[in-house]
């Protein structure tokens, strides 16, 4: 006979059925409990499996519907990497020619110290006199 939730046992049944997922948790039991309470233990266990298992796949067609496949989101990475790719493509003349228009402002700016450290040699050297 299958229990329900009405019978003596069933809720010690399911709360041990929910606290134990392991072949060696049942072994003892088969020795000692009536078919009827192994019957009823084991037709527990399939329907928290079941339970679990429709879970798990709306959880998937969710998933596949908010993310795509998994080929989707591989197509979908490639594109947004060569798409970084054709910008920085486009970016580097750019960056180049602000790198040069620096490195001539570092050397003007290093012809500008040396001039006014000459100054400042002259200035001593005339104070020294």
């Amino acid at each position: 006979m299958c229990w329900t939730a009405r019978h003596p046992r069933y809720a010690k049944m399911l709360a041990f059925c929910r606290a134990h997922n392991a072949l060696k948790d049942y072994e003892p039991l088969f020795g000692r409990c009536d078919d009827e309470t192994l019957a009823n233990c084991a037709n527990t266990l399939c329907h928290m499996i079941d339970r679990m298992m429709v879970s798990h796949i709306r959880k998937m067609q969710s998933e596949f519907v908010e993310l795509g496949s998994a080929r989707e989101q591989m197509r979908d990475a490639r594109q947004e990497r060569r798409l970084e790719q054709r910008d920085d493509a486009r970016e580097a003349p750019k960056l180049r020619m602000l790198l040069a228009q620096r490195d001539r402002e570092i050397m003007l700016l290093n012809l500008a110290i040396n001039r006014l450290r000459g100054e400042i040699n002259a200035l001593k050297a005339q104070q020294g006199r």
